[in-house]
């Protein structure tokens, strides 16, 4: 039976995988300035807290906060506890990721309800602590991106996450959606949405507004401008060619769309520094 490293201050990142027997046992009493996230594989964990205890299982992750207490090791029931850990400074942008349910003061727990979820999070961190451990010039880099990976997916069962209101969306809305953001030059509308749902248009358009927020129509459309605007920035492409590209036809009418939606016609979004574009404005859409 291994002993988990120590953390090695100055790094983004340091992990572990191991397997432990009843005896297990380890305690921070002034935590640390770094995050430590959970991932049981098999068996059991405690974390201890000033108000009880929390026994994390396979299919969860348990996430301490920094300057957290920390007390924690192999739960008495099954007496051996098989995980794979990290001690991280996380990126800017995940601050949402972090935002699990509290289980304890400083400590969140999220679950993974599905299966074949829970194993693809696990093995994405199993990953994760192979790079962080080996001799690649850029293994700190790779390993956050291992952990950013598996906490974007674990992200979908976090009940006060957006990515979990989508995923909860109504599957035929979902496909169909799906299937428009995957082909904006095809001549999508209502009616055409609708028929990739297998429902009528009218039946289609209510739930789509209940479930989105937005009608069809005014949804193909946000799509079209935001992608638009993405090749204008990152592509040598003609005006004509990204208006065919996204699903407009007509060039003049898409720079007269793309105008209400930005603020600007689409050669001069091009020219514009990237710090001053606006996003686009979805009230301008017309319904």
């Amino acid at each position: 039976m291994g002993k988990p490293e120590k953390v090695i201050v100055g790094r983004q990142i340091s992990t572990g995988l191991f397997r432990m027997d009843s005896d297990y046992a380890h305690r921070r009493i002034h935590g640390g300035e770094e995050w430590l996230l959970f991932c049981t594989l098999s068996g059991a964990g405690r974390i201890t807290h000033r108000l009880g205890e929390l026994r994390t299982v396979p299919g969860e992750l348990a996430l301490i906060s920094p300057r957290c207490p920390q007390d924690y090791g192999t739960h008495a029931d099954p007496g051996t506890w098989d995980f794979v850990y990290a001690h991280f400074l996380p990126r800017p942008t995940w601050t949402g990721l972090l935002n699990f349910s509290l289980a304890g003061p400083g400590i969140g727990r999220l679950t993974i309800t599905d299966a074949a979820d829970a194993v693809r999070i696990a093995r994405r961190l199993e990953d994760m602590d192979v790079v962080a451990r080996s001799h690649q010039y850029h293994r700190e880099e790779l390993a956050l991106n291992a952990l950013e990976e598996a906490l974007l997916r674990a992200d979908a069962y976090n009940q006060a996450s957006r990515a979990h209101q989508d995923g909860r969306t109504d599957p035929r809305i979902r496909g169909a959606i799906e299937r428009v953001c995957r082909d904006l030059a095809e001549p999508w509308d209502v009616d055409r949405m609708a028929g990739a749902a297998g429902m009528s248009a009218s039946r289609f358009a209510h739930l789509f507004r209940g479930e989105i927020g937005e009608s069809p129509r005014r949804f193909i459309e946000r799509q079209r401008i935001e992608r638009s605007c993405q090749l204008l920035r990152t592509t040598t492409l003609g005006i004509a060619e990204i208006a065919l590209a996204v699903g407009f036809s007509d060039p003049f009418h898409f720079s007269d769309r793309f105008h209400r939606a930005t603020g600007l016609a689409p050669r001069d979004y091009r020219a514009a520094p990237a710090p001053l574009l606006s996003h686009t404005r979805p009230e301008t859409i017309e319904e």
